[in-house]
């Protein structure tokens, strides 16, 4: 169930990205950078945790940063005994 404030919050998660962007960070970085504090990480441990665009078989760098942090957060779960998938 979507509430109107899922997408006040998402509007200022991109205005932030888009943000880390202007700044001169890649789209993947950017990314990343932008769910920093939501993973329990700076935003420099952030950037540094996810591939550069295009670096992996030609990939998307929202693509390969989405899997990057998923995966870590995955690891984080299993670590710290949650059940996350």
């Amino acid at each position: 169930m979507k509430r109107e404030s899922d997408g006040i919050y998402m509007n200022e998660m991109e205005k932030i990205a888009r943000e880390n962007h202007r700044n001169g960070n890649n789209c993947s970085a950017s990314l990343a950078m932008t769910f920093a504090e939501k993973l329990g990480v700076t935003p420099e441990e952030a950037k540094k945790s996810v591939p550069a665009p295009r670096s992996i078989d030609g990939k998307c760098g929202g693509y390969l940063s989405v899997v990057a942090m998923l995966e870590n957060l995955q690891r984080y779960c299993r670590r710290s005994g949650s059940h996350a998938r």
